[in-house]
């Protein structure tokens, strides 16, 4: 590959302006009339029927992964996995969107992710010989045999043998190639060498899995299954393009058919395949001899079924077969922030409280600075290094405890609220996730509100937008999330004259409605933010996500986050 194409930024502006060249060429070159010939009159009747037949290659697929996995998952998980699967690759472009079937597997903890992997790449391997197969047929039967035609077809018979004879080679010689491998693994694990141990595990994991199509009759009915998929699908894409007032031969609609697969095996992508798919599917229509408007709009509402249906279709499998894996029921007793932060190796090392913390201690004034619920006292560090008189209040004797592990002693009160008496006014009083903690938060709010010294400086950081409120919330015994209508009021009845509000984390907003609020998962993601053992990946993600907060989301409000600040200051 190029050099220059290793960085998937550049790949991908790089396909998306070949990929509208391409689209821009073929649209002058075939569509020759005037742009106004273009008809997108749509059958419904057929087009109800596309959809029915649609859900037939989904669910041949899912049968196909459940004799690979031999049952171990339950067959309405895998109907919906692949559904979402089949919706991901449509919409993302690389078939990045295969990484959701391995992910949706897993979660069902049932199976491993090396034969999670290999029931998928069996499925693609044998896919595109089914493909390879049926193209040559069809383009046996539509075009007149030459050389070079018949080369082609001989070429793409014998790819199809030659890789069946392979895997059954490969499945015959899966025991010995499976102990060679744990061998090697073995003896990394003994020098040391966990990456390559770690590697050679898992190419036994593949190979192991591999082994279950080991026999004829596995190999045959794997073939099989597979000769179905694609059948129905041409049978979809026959009803889909007539839905499209385009009527072709049964010969014609399985050699047109193989065209968006051509299209999703492109090395240059673009998200929904826009532009890709369309040019692919007119070039094919071109070797039909079908061109002009016809041929375009028939590409254009082919790509809008296909996007359409699959969305259909994955939303229905996850909310009946994927959505209760992934939802787990919310306990009684969820866990606190103590038991994430306990896990940490340094509390210091976690991006987003420090990053937080340092901006709320640069709205400080005056002298004297008491945090409230300063939990295990980054704060309180934070301002005592920069010449604050810093005092905190924590109820939790272990989240202390972490703290004095950390830092070493600091000025903090073992007290709550409600029972606080300060020992003076203080310049700065700051309070970072505390009031959505409280049941009774502005009778809390009022009482730390009367610690504050006349000109002297409140300021809040509390969850934003009550329409993110969602399972992590209730997980940590949220009572609510804030807007600014919630508090500004309240602070001015209360004595405040200047108000100054900002929002924080505006990165984290699209991924935390996706996964508290859409798909409602029972999850933290404090082990991401560094301060641990979190291994390569995590250790580069955490200091990139560091550089973020510190130079981007602690300069600039972009109005949306998921954390709302606000800084008052007392008459």
């Amino acid at each position: 590959m190029i050099p220059l194409l290793r960085n998937n930024y550049i790949r991908f502006f790089i396909s998306a302006a070949v990929a509208a060249g391409v689209f821009y060429f073929l649209w002058k070159v075939v569509l020759r009339e005037d742009l106004s010939l273009l008809s997108f009159n749509f059958a419904v009747r057929w087009g109800m029927a596309a959809l029915v037949l649609n859900f037939v290659p989904l669910l041949v697929k899912s049968i196909r992964f459940h004799y690979f996995l031999r049952g171990q998952v339950p067959k309405g998980t895998i109907l919906g996995t692949a559904a979402i699967h089949s919706f991901w690759n449509y919409l993302l472009p690389f078939r990045v969107g295969e990484l959701s079937y391995v992910y949706l597997i897993k979660k069902t903890g049932r199976v491993s992710t090396a034969e999670t992997i290999t029931s998928l790449v069996a499925g693609r391997i044998f896919d595109v010989f089914v493909v390879m197969l049926l193209l040559s047929i069809a383009s046996f039967l539509l075009f007149t045999p030459n050389v070079v035609g018949s080369l082609a077809i001989q070429f793409l018979w014998g790819g199809v043998l030659v890789g069946l004879v392979g895997a059954l080679i490969l499945g015959k010689q899966a025991d010995k190639l499976t102990a060679f491998l744990g061998r090697r693994s073995l003896r990394f694990q003994e020098k040391g060498l966990k990456v390559f141990a770690k590697i050679f595990t898992n190419f036994r994991g593949i190979v192991t899995a591999l082994g279950r199509l080991n026999t004829t009759s596995s190999l045959a009915v794997f073939f099989i299954l597979s000769i179905f998929v694609w059948v129905s699908d041409f049978i979809f894409v026959w009803t889909a393009l007539r839905a499209a007032g385009l009527v072709l031969s049964p010969a014609s609609a399985i050699f047109i058919a193989a065209f968006p697969v051509i299209a999703g095996l492109l090395p240059l992508q673009t998200p929904v395949g826009i532009g890709t798919f369309e040019g692919t599917m007119l070039a094919g229509f071109a070797l039909l001899g079908i061109t002009g408007p016809q041929a375009v709009s028939a590409s254009i509402i082919l790509h809008a079924e296909l996007v359409f249906f699959s969305f259909i279709y994955a939303l229905l499998g996850y909310w009946f077969y994927v959505r209760p894996i992934l939802a787990k029921k919310i306990s009684d007793s969820p866990e606190s922030h103590t038991e994430f932060y306990q896990a940490l190796q340094s509390p210091a090392g976690d991006f987003r409280n420090r990053n937080l913390a340092e901006l709320l201690v640069s709205y400080a004034k005056g002298s004297s600075l008491l945090d409230v619920g300063c939990g295990y006292g980054l704060l309180l560090l934070l301002a005592k290094q920069r010449g604050y008189q810093a005092v905190g209040i924590e109820p939790d004797p272990k989240i202390r405890l972490v703290g004095e592990e950390a830092f070493g002693r600091l000025e903090i009160y073992p007290s709550a609220i409600r029972d606080f008496n300060p020992p003076k006014l203080f310049d700065t009083v700051t309070m970072i996730d505390v009031l959505e903690c409280l049941e009774q938060d502005k009778e809390a709010l009022a009482r730390v509100v009367s610690w504050v010294s006349p000109g002297g400086r409140l300021v809040l950081a509390v969850p934003a937008h009550p329409l993110l409120f969602g399972t992590r919330d209730k997980m940590l015994k949220y009572f609510r999330r804030y807007s600014k209508k919630d508090l500004v009021p309240v602070l001015q009845n209360l004595g405040f004259n200047k108000i100054y509000t900002r929002h924080w984390n505006v990165l984290g907003v699209l991924p935390y409605a996706v996964l508290y609020k859409l798909l409602s998962f029972r999850s933290h993601f404090e082990g991401w933010r560094g301060g641990g053992a979190n291994g390569v990946v995590r250790t580069r993600l955490s200091s990139l996500l560091n550089f973020w907060f510190r130079h981007v989301e602690n300069r600039l409000n972009a109005g949306l986050g998921l954390t709302l600040i606000v800084v008052a200051e007392k008459e």
